[in-house]
């Protein structure tokens, strides 16, 4: 089905990251992700426009991205005169709580034969960067595992490159097609 795989700076971390004791992300049992917190309805697209544009790391985005991540990012709620996210606050949190404890990842990355271009932002100097969305989680040595991995660092992009920079992305990703 494919020919090679292309990953922009995924949440793969350090495999010792996995151990609940070391992951920067891991929230004690019985407590809620802080993301479940996240406003979570708005009166139109222009009003989640209009907050979003202030607001870090939103205001970083490319303008048409973070119109259209606002258009596309939200439905209809069920009486109709407001709008929610697409992906409720609950659900993300529920993903960000299972990428904490899947540590098979480097066994299916190791059985991959594709080439693999692993597209990586800058890396976090310490605890606190670990937890903003504007370092990399992905672990350095990640292309390594794969047999044929190519890593590609960008030390002066965020992991919010694709909304903040497309036009880079997309000349990465033309680069890297093999024909």
């Amino acid at each position: 089905m494919f020919s090679q795989i292309i990953l922009i700076d995924p949440a793969i971390m350090s495999p010792d990251s996995y151990r609940y004791d070391k992951n920067p992300i891991a929230v004690a049992v019985g407590e809620q992700h802080p993301v479940v917190k996240r406003r979570n309805t708005f009166s139109s697209v222009d009003e989640m426009f209009a907050l979003y544009k202030k607001r870090p790391p939103f205001n970083t985005f490319d303008q048409g991205v973070l119109f259209d991540h606002c258009k596309y990012g939200l439905t209809k709620s069920e009486g109709g005169h407001k709008f929610q996210l697409a992906s409720p606050p609950v659900f993300e949190a529920s993903v960000y709580q299972k990428a904490t404890i899947f540590k098979d990842i480097y066994k299916i990355v190791e059985s991959i034969s594709l080439p693999i271009t692993i597209i990586r932002a800058m890396e976090p100097e310490s605890s606190e960067d670990q937890l903003s969305f504007m370092y990399s989680p992905t672990w350095p040595d990640l292309a390594e595992k794969s047999p044929s991995g190519k890593d590609i660092y960008l030390p002066d992009a965020s992991h919010l490159v694709p909304m903040q920079n497309p036009k880079l992305i997309a000349n990465l990703i033309l680069s890297e097609i093999k024909t």
